[in-house]
């Protein structure tokens, strides 16, 4: 599985890469809970990887979130940072975010 061979990262990104719109239109949808997800080691195998094509993936402060922080934040700064996977420059995400609000969980 990609967590054993340190390719979550790259395969997240890339799944990611493939909801463009168009080349410079990302579409992503977060559904948020409470927790943050895996946080890869800073300097593992993981991000290595990644970085081959997507190199601020080891840059401060990036090497501190999840994977899932690494999913908005590539969504979100793709344009800002012009390094997507691709390499080309989005200048828009279409983009919605969904947070599960605590006390829905402690109700039921």
């Amino acid at each position: 599985d990609e967590a054993s061979k340190g390719e979550t990262i790259t395969r997240c990104l890339n799944a990611m890469e493939n909801c463009r719109v168009n080349k410079n239109t990302l579409f992503f949808l977060s559904f948020l809970g409470q927790r943050a997800g895996w946080v890869p080691p800073p300097a593992g195998v993981d991000r290595k990887k990644a970085a081959v094509t997507c190199p601020w993936v080891l840059q401060s402060p990036f090497t501190q979130y999840s994977v899932t922080g690494l999913e908005i934040s590539h969504a979100l700064n793709t344009g800002l940072l012009g390094t997507s996977m691709k390499q080309s420059t989005a200048n828009a995400c279409i983009g919605q975010f969904m947070i599960r609000d605590r006390s829905w969980m402690e109700s039921e």
